[in-house]
């Protein structure tokens, strides 16, 4: 099965850079020089945050700086495979860390600093260090969703006369609550990527070191592409929204099929 994905792939990634290499007005030496860029792009590209994979993960990956132009070349994925291998791992290691802190009351009272900006940061060394990388962020979340919710009922004191305040653990509770809703939301996302969604990553890089604005689209988004420049809709002219499980329709498109069908 593996074989059989990866002979496609190699068509794809084949077809691309000869695109690429004939038709772009920048045209790239894929060598050494382009393999570090790529490398550099993919990186900020998959974890520029560095909230996911530790140091000696990243080390792993930098065993093929400087031969992602042989990989390219020879239509091999090697890396990208370690790498997509590597990113699951890490963002199940994430997700379990982030259950394991939001599962009791978090302490919002300690004076403490997170560096939310992974330009400013290194990778961490550990899984512990990266535990309490975690720890800090999440608070910082609960703790800015907890403050809106004071300064708010804050304003209602002040303003109605009647107002019954809610106890201040309680609105923490409500904000922590709210947190893990989103971030449930957000690792349930990641989770239902597969592996054209990993592919489509690696491939819009390597197009990206041409200059940023070209791009590879897979089908789909292509598709939607298509749709965002024309402003038409092909297919049943329904727009939805997922949110978690559910997708719900948003709006009906006149003179599609849904809007003729009338339901």
């Amino acid at each position: 099965e593996m074989q059989q994905y990866e002979n496609k792939e190699q068509v794809i990634l084949k077809l691309m850079t000869s695109v690429l290499e004939k038709w772009h007005l920048q045209p790239q030496d894929i060598n050494d020089e382009f393999s570090e860029k790529t490398f550099a792009i993919y990186l900020k590209y998959v974890d520029g945050s560095k909230r996911f994979l530790l140091a000696d993960e990243v080390a792993q990956l930098e065993e093929f700086k400087f031969h992602l132009d042989d990989e390219i070349q020879d239509g091999r994925f090697d890396f990208f495979n370690l790498s997509r291998d590597l990113l699951i791992k890490a963002q199940e290691r994430a997700e379990k860390m982030t259950h394991d802190i939001l599962s009791a009351p978090l302490n919002l009272s300690d004076v403490e600093y997170v560096e939310l900006d992974g330009e400013k940061r290194e990778f961490s060394e550990s899984e512990e260090e990266l535990y309490e990388y975690w720890r800090r962020w999440l608070e910082h979340e609960v703790l800015q969703r907890y403050y809106t919710r004071v300064k708010k009922q804050e304003k209602r004191i002040e303003n109605e006369e009647d107002f019954e305040p809610r106890p201040l653990d309680s609105l923490q509770m409500e904000a922590q609550t709210k947190v893990v809703e989103v971030f449930d939301k957000w690792f349930n996302r990641l989770e239902k990527r597969d592996r054209m969604d990993f592919l489509s990553t690696y491939l819009n890089v390597i197009a990206n070191v041409y200059d940023p604005h070209t791009n590879f689209f897979e089908p789909k988004d292509k598709e939607n592409f298509d749709i965002s420049m024309s402003g038409k809709l092909e297919g049943i002219g329904a727009r939805l929204r997922t949110d978690g499980e559910e997708t719900t329709v948003v709006s009906i498109v006149p003179g599609s099929p849904s809007w003729k069908q009338g339901d």
